[in-house]
Formats: structure tokens, sequence, C-alpha cells
């Protein structure tokens, strides 16, 4: 387990940085897949482990691990456009609902989301092709006051 340390008296985090802790992360799952026969195993995170690096780890070590993150950078595909806008191009999967919890400041509401989906390459030219999936869930009809939930998700799997 590992837990980020506190900053110093200069303001700077000590220690290795969360992108290698990651990429650690998946690589340990990596090694105990063969031990788990038949079973899937999928390493779901946050933006904080939207990095190339971690996504080219994965394909590198064959996929015995997939990977979901929800994505904190729009990026650029191989016809220069922008992955989300190409996804929200897309014809809607459908509409989901749900009650987001109440947090500070905010009380719990019933968000009405809809989905779109895009497999991509990505366009960097170190990554050897990755393929990727792009699902947006994007909230319609967003409460006044409300910031919307728009989530886009990326994955490794089709």
């Amino acid at each position: 387990m590992w837990a980020r340390e506190p900053k110093d008296a200069q303001g700077i985090l000590p220690g290795i940085t969360e992108s290698v802790r990651w990429v650690e992360g998946d690589e340990r799952l990596a090694e105990r897949a063969p031990e788990l026969p038949g079973t899937r195993l999928v390493q779901i995170s946050d933006q904080e482990s939207d990095m190339l690096e971690l996504m080219l780890r994965a394909q590198a070590l064959g996929w015995p691990v997939d990977w979901t993150v929800r994505s904190q950078h729009d990026r650029v595909v191989p016809d220069a456009t922008r992955l989300c806008a190409q996804v929200q191009a897309c014809d809607s999967l459908g509409e989901i609902e749900f009650t987001m919890a109440a947090r500070p400041g905010h009380k719990a509401r019933v968000v009405k989301q809809e989905l779109r989906v895009k497999r991509v390459c990505s366009s960097t030219e170190s990554d050897s092709g990755l393929m990727m999936t792009c699902l947006i869930a994007s909230e319609m009809g967003v409460p006044k006051g409300e910031a919307r939930a728009c989530w886009p998700l990326l994955t490794n799997r089709a």
C-alpha cells in the first residue's frame, strides 16, 4: 500500500512520483494474473493516472490487466482533431440515470447522462498505435447552480 507523503517546508512532495506508483501497481497486478486463470483483472483509476506511460506499459506487458481511467486530457487523434469532439459527434448508445450522492454544498440529485463511444488509435508517434476506447457519459438537463457531470472514460477494451 502507498500513501502520498506530506509536502516539505518548500511545498514540494518528496519521494517517488505518483506516476511511478500507477505503473508499479499495474505491473504487480500483471505478475499475479497467471495465478488467476479465468479472471479478468481491471485497474480502475481516476484522472491522476491518465498518462500514456501507464497505457504503453500495459500494452508492452501484453494486456494481462485491463485498464479504465477517467480521462483528464482531451487527446489529439490521428486526423488532428480532439478526441472528445469526435466521440460527442457519434450517435448516442443510450442513457443512464442514477442518484448522485450529496456532498458539501450540494444535495443528492438524480443525474441523467447520455452515452457515446468511439474506438480510436492515439496519435503519439512513440506509442506504436495504442488502441483505446473512449466512452463519454455526459449529463443532460443540468440543474441551475450545478456543475455538469461529464465523464470521459478511456479503456484498452473494445
